[in-house]
This record gives C-alpha cells, sequence and structure tokens, in this order.
C-alpha cells in the first residue's frame, strides 16, 4: 500500500489541535471584519493534510508520548483494566497494547474503553466496505471542525496502522476553497467505502450499507470516533451496554515507576 511522506517539518506545522477562532477584528470603521472564509479554508486543509500523512510520522512526532527533560519519568495520571486490556493515561491521551495479527501495536486515542462503552453502534455494513481505500469525509458547513479534525486524524492514524487500508480525504460538499480539488464523496457514493463524521447533538455511530455515520457535539465525536476504533480491535462490543464479562478495574494516579 503507497504511503504519503510529508516532511517533518510540515508535520510539525500541521498536525496541532486547531486554536479556537479568534476574535474577530475591528475595521477602523467600527464594524467586525469577518476573516470565516479563510480560517475555514486553513481547518479544511489540515484535516486533508491531517488524513492522508504518513501514518508512521503522525505515530513518531503526536501519539508517541514525548519526553520532558523536567520530568523524565513517565507520570500516569489515570489507569484501568477492561476485559485483559490495560489502558493507561499519558499526557491526556488513552494508550492501549492490542495485537493485530502477529503485530503487537500500541493504540493511542482521546478515549479508553471505559468512556466510550456506552455509545451505541447500530446497522450492518455491506461487506464490500472491506475493499478499496477508505474514503474519511465531512460536510464544511458543520460547526466544531477542531473536532473533526482531531477525529479524522485518530481515524487515519488506527486505519492505516492498525487495518491496513488506504485512506483518502474527501468533502461531502463543494462549497470552500478546500474542496474545490478534493473528491466529493457521501453515503450515497456506493461504490466507496466511507466514513461521514458528522456535528450532531445526539452521540452514536451508524452502520449502512457502504458507508459509516459517527455522530456527536464537540468531544461526543471524539468519543463516538473511538469507540469505532476500540470495537474494529475488537476490544468493546457494539452494545451500548457494560456486560458482567466487561468489569472494570480502576486504579488512579498510578506511577509504573514508583
Amino acid at each position: 500500500m503507497k504511503k504519503t511522506t510529508i516532511p517533518k517539518k510540515e508535520i510539525e506545522e500541521i498536525y496541532v489541535e486547531v486554536e479556537p477562532d479568534e476574535p474577530k477584528e475591528k475595521a477602523e470603521s467600527g464594524k467586525p471584519k469577518h476573516n470565516s472564509d479563510l480560517r475555514n479554508t486553513i481547518i479544511f486543509l489540515i484535516v486533508i493534510l491531517v488524513i492522508t500523512a504518513s501514518a508512521y510520522l503522525i505515530y513518531l512526532k503526536i501519539f508517541l508520548p514525548l519526553k520532558n527533560p523536567k520530568t523524565p519519568e513517565t507520570v500516569v495520571t489515570d489507569n484501568y483494566t477492561y476485559k485483559n486490556y490495560e489502558f493507561k493515561k499519558i499526557n491526556s491521551l488513552w494508550t492501549t497494547d492490542v495485537q493485530v495479527g502477529s503485530r503487537l501495536i500500541t493504540i493511542w486515542l482521546h478515549n479508553g474503553a471505559r468512556e466510550v462503552w456506552p455509545i451505541e453502534i447500530i446497522g450492518y455494513l455491506n461487506t464490500s466496505f472491506d475493499e478499496g481505500p477508505v474514503y474519511i469525509t465531512f460536510d464544511p458547513r458543520d460547526e466544531n471542525r477542531e473536532q473533526i479534525a482531531l477525529a479524522a486524524g485518530e481515524l487515519g492514524l488506527n486505519i492505516v496502522n492498525g487495518i491496513d487500508r488506504e485512506v483518502i480525504g474527501a468533502c461531502a460538499r463543494n462549497e470552500t476553497e478546500a474542496c474545490i480539488d478534493r473528491l466529493i464523496v457521501t453515503c450515497d457514493s456506493e461504490d466507496k467505502s466511507v466514513i461521514y463524521l458528522q456535528n450532531a447533538n445526539t452521540t452514536w455511530v451508524q452502520f449502512e450499507n457502504n458507508c459509516i455515520i459517527v455522530r456527536g457535539n464537540g468531544p461526543e465525536l471524539l468519543k463516538a470516533t473511538d469507540k469505532l476504533i476500540l470495537y474494529w480491535y475488537g476490544i468493546v462490543p457494539k452494545e451500548g451496554k457494560l456486560l458482567n464479562s466487561d468489569a472494570v478495574q480502576v486504579t488512579r494516579g498510578t506511577n509504573p515507576k514508583q
């Protein structure tokens, strides 16, 4: 599978949490000066670059916990065991090890199994979803685009690194400059495997033929995304209920080097 390689300097520049919208600047006349078109373009470019970047470089630069010379020891601020998986919270991200074929890989997410298990995954996919590249798409009119960017980044990394599928960034509408040269892909694109990220007041994941719809508002969109990822790895079930066999053992504030 061919992967896109982005220079290290560019990775450092583009893959950061998108800053909140800047305050509206005041023109000399005292009226607000709107820069929404430029801001939207930058955000959408970040989304597209993130989900088409080399998974290896993203992993090394972003998801691998950085060593701080002032705090040489890795501090685990929270941890628990879900089934046979130990989840640890390090540098605001949750991590666990999972067996993928003959490989043992470490995954990094904003939410662990305990945080996402109540979310429902409903519906079923066609077998054709397992073929070809995966298109991650979004509506450029949606709000909370910084959360969409983060969700797209986590999906892209885990699809490439954990599921070994090619990822292609797309748009659901051609309404911004950043979407002009992108494929327009929706759940109606029957010849493609699609993941549609949507900002919504309800939080759930829906399987529908060749399309997966991931919905949530703000941080809830990331939770729904991580639920999908953990389900793909076989860690959590589709149902949004805690089974007796899914008991969670929690230990807080543990430093493994103590």
